[in-house]
C-alpha cells in the first residue's frame, strides 16, 4: 500500500509539487533564461514584442499578445478568460479576468486583468473630411480636436480635426478583444515572472490587433508634420541598405563617384544629376498642377508645381513609374507627405521624390495605399 503511494507520487505529481517547483532560486533562473532563449531564437521584434516609438532610451519593449502566446505555451500554461460586461447604453465595456493554470496538472498559477471600452479616445472619435457630414452630426456627438505639428522648416504649426463620434456598436468586438489581450499579457508577465524583461502591452493604437487596425481610421490631412524624438530610417534609392551602403554601392565611402547614366535627357543632365544619394528629409505640400516630360533615350518623368505649408511654391521632379502614376491620378488638390532627396546639377540643387508617404490623408507603403483605396478629400488644406 504505502509502495503504491509512492509510486503514484512520483508519476503523478500534485499541484503543490508543480507550484513549490516555481519557487526555487533554480527554477526561477531556468525559467527566466528559457524566456530569454526563446526572445532571442524565436521571438519577433516588431510582431511579438517592441519599443514602442517616442519612448525614452533605454526603456524595456513591451510584450505583445503574439509573443505571451509563444510564452505560454513554452511553460505549457492553459488560459481560461473569464468576462464582465460592464455596458451601459452608449457605451460598451468590457472587464476580463483571465486564469493561468498548469496544463498537466490543472494547478491554478495566477490571474491577469484587462478592461477596454468604446469610451476610451481612440475607439470613440474618429476623424472626418467631410464639412457636411461634420454639420450633420449632433452637437453632443462632434468636436474640434486642436493640434499642433511642426513642419519642415522646425516652426509650430496649429492644426485643426474635425472629429465625430463613432458607433459604440461598432467597436464593441474591438473593446472585448483589446480587453481580453491585455488581461493575457498581464496574466503572463504575472505567472512567469517576465516583468524583468518586458513591460506591459502599450501598443493597443499601433496596430497590433488585426481587428483594431481594421477600424483605425487612417492619418488625416496635415499641416506639418509632428514632431518626432526618433530619427526616421534612411534607404539608399541605389542599394537599398537602410542607414548606410552596401560596399558595392556607387555611394559608399570606399567607391569612386560614378558619372551619369548615358540614358539620361537633357533636362536631367542639366537639372538632377545626383551628388549623393541620400534621402534627407520629409516634404508636405500641396500639388497645383504636374508637366510630363522624356529624357533623351525616351525614358519619362514628371515635374510638379507644389505649395508647401507656408504657400511658397516651388518644383519637384520624380522619375519613379509607380509613384507618378499614384501623384498623377491623386495628388493634384490634395495634401501629400514625400519622403524626397536633394540632388545638384552643376550650381544648382533640385528637389527629387522617392517615396510617397500619404497623401490626401491615406498613408502608401511600398507605393500603394495601405488600405488599398483612396479617401476623398473635400478640402485641400
Amino acid at each position: 500500500m504505502i509502495a503504491a503511494q509512492q509510486e503514484a507520487l512520483t508519476t503523478q505529481p500534485t499541484q503543490l509539487t508543480v507550484v513549490d517547483s516555481w519557487q526555487s532560486v533554480e527554477a526561477l533562473k531556468a525559467r527566466i533564461q528559457q524566456i530569454q532563449r526563446l526572445m532571442n531564437d524565436v521571438l519577433k521584434k516588431d510582431v511579438d514584442y517592441g519599443i514602442i516609438p517616442g519612448m525614452p532610451q533605454g526603456t524595456k519593449p513591451s510584450l505583445r499578445k503574439s509573443g505571451s502566446e509563444q510564452i505560454l505555451a513554452m511553460f505549457r500554461i492553459a488560459v481560461e478568460p473569464l468576462v464582465e460586461d460592464l455596458s451601459t447604453e452608449d457605451c460598451y465595456r468590457y472587464r476580463v479576468t483571465t486564469r493561468l493554470t498548469d496544463v498537466r496538472t490543472e494547478a491554478f498559477l495566477g490571474a491577469g486583468l484587462g478592461e477596454c471600452s468604446t469610451n476610451e479616445t481612440k475607439y470613440k472619435w474618429k476623424r472626418t473630411y467631410s464639412e457636411k457630414e461634420f454639420n450633420a452630426a449632433p452637437a453632443d456627438r462632434k468636436k474640434i480636436q486642436f493640434k499642433r505639428y511642426k513642419d519642415d522648416h522646425g516652426a509650430w504649426i496649429d492644426a485643426e480635426d474635425m472629429m465625430i463620434r463613432q458607433e459604440p456598436a461598432d467597436m464593441a468586438n474591438t473593446a472585448l478583444k483589446i480587453a481580453k489581450k491585455r488581461s493575457q499579457v498581464d496574466g503572463t508577465l504575472t505567472v512567469t515572472g517576465a516583468s524583468s524583461m518586458f513591460s506591459q502591452d502599450l501598443d493597443d493604437e499601433l496596430g497590433e490587433d488585426a481587428e483594431s487596425t481594421s477600424q483605425q481610421q487612417p492619418q488625416g490631412k496635415r499641416r506639418g508634420r509632428p514632431a518626432q524624438t526618433k530619427q526616421e530610417d534612411v534607404k539608399c534609392g541605389s542599394c537599398g541598405a537602410v542607414n548606410g551602403h552596401l560596399p558595392s554601392c556607387k555611394y559608399h565611402p570606399g567607391q569612386k563617384e560614378t558619372k551619369p547614366a548615358a540614358t539620361e535627357t537633357k533636362a536631367a543632365k542639366t537639372e538632377t544629376k545626383p551628388v549623393e544619394g541620400e534621402v534627407v528629409d520629409k516634404l508636405v505640400c500641396q500639388v497645383k498642377a504636374f508637366q510630363d516630360a522624356k529624357t533623351q533615350g525616351g525614358a519619362p518623368y514628371v515635374k510638379y508645381e507644389v505649395v508647401d505649408t507656408k504657400n511658397r511654391e516651388s518644383v519637384i521632379y520624380c522619375f519613379h513609374k509607380t509613384a507618378n502614376e499614384e501623384l498623377k491620378a491623386k495628388a493634384v488638390g490634395a495634401v501629400c507627405l514625400l519622403r524626397y532627396s536633394v540632388q545638384r546639377r552643376q550650381e544648382n540643387e533640385y528637389i527629387v521624390v522617392e517615396e510617397i508617404l500619404e497623401i490626401g490623408g491615406v498613408q502608401y507603403r511600398d507605393g500603394k495605399p495601405v488600405d488599398g483605396q483612396m479617401k476623398k478629400q473635400e478640402e485641400p488644406w
